[in-house]
């Protein structure tokens, strides 16, 4: 038992001096933090791998931590990919992320904000305007018509500049003269309304499809961000952005006719 007593204050005593070792070799490391247009970044976390120890980028991008020779930092950003470096004999660190490249599949648009479709659990439906802007159709909603479940389309092909009537899992209103079933509109974060705060589809329905990046549909308490204006389900358009790369122009038209029969007979 003596032995065993006596062994295990030499491995503990020998931890303590590489750990003093370790501490004694370490210095202070500094550097800056840049993005993909050489902006400086602002809360990037430096870490010292396998340990507790890091620091955060100033406004500047700047950082300062601790570390020894054989450390290995690691930068991480929310939407960047992470890096590591060792510390080596260097003191000084120019260190430039690169944006992770998100695909629209991987992500869905809720309420003010995005999250990956794995970490769902509330009743929304997005579809790409990949998908739609090559219909033949006239208005957006049209081209909604049997693409999103629990989504009914009414209207817009019978007469050329009729608008479709969008409908989310048939709400019932309790209204005396009928009410709105109307769905919440929401256009890149602005919410579509009237003077009189009713649902609005005047900017939805003027959109082309070609203008559209996702339009998504949410149901039931997903819409519940939106307070009472909410309760028949919000369409959430967000529109395409410029992105980085050579100009590009692309044309689409189309055009339609109405043949109407006007009777003419005896005025009585």
């Amino acid at each position: 038992m003596y032995y065993q007593l006596t062994k295990r204050l030499l491995v503990l005593l020998l931890v303590m001096f590489n750990c003093l070792y370790s501490w004694a070799q370490s210095k202070t490391v500094t550097g800056t933090v840049q993005g993909d247009s050489n902006e400086p970044l602002v809360g990037v976390t430096v870490s010292v791998k396998g340990t507790n120890r890091n620091s955060i980028t100033n406004d500047k991008g700047e950082f300062s931590i601790l570390a020894a020779p054989e450390s290995v930092l690691r930068f991480t950003y929310v939407g960047y990919l992470f890096q590591e470096f060792m510390v080596g004999d260097k003191e000084n660190f120019a260190v430039k992320l690169t944006a992770e490249n998100k695909q629209l599949q991987d992500v869905v648009v809720v309420g003010y904000g995005t999250q990956k479709k794995g970490h769902l659990s509330s009743a929304i439906e997005t579809i790409k305007g990949a998908e739609i802007e090559d219909l033949p159709v006239g208005n957006l909603g049209t081209a909604l018509t049997g693409r999103i479940l629990g989504l009914s389309v009414s209207g817009g092909t019978a007469r050329p500049g009729t608008q479709a009537q969008l409908v989310i899992r048939n709400p019932l209103s309790l209204a005396k003269d009928g009410g709105n079933n109307s769905p919440l509109f929401v256009i890149d974060d602005v919410i579509q309304v009237t003077s009189q705060g009713a649902p609005d589809a005047t900017l939805f329905n003027s959109l082309d499809a070609s203008e559209v990046e996702s339009v998504t549909i949410l149901k039931d308490a997903s819409a519940a961000i939106y307070g009472s204006r909410g309760a028949n389900g919000v369409v959430l358009v967000r529109t395409k952005r410029g992105i980085a790369g050579k100009p590009r122009i692309s044309y689409s038209g189309s055009y339609a006719v109405n043949d109407e029969c006007i009777r003419v007979g005896p005025l009585h």
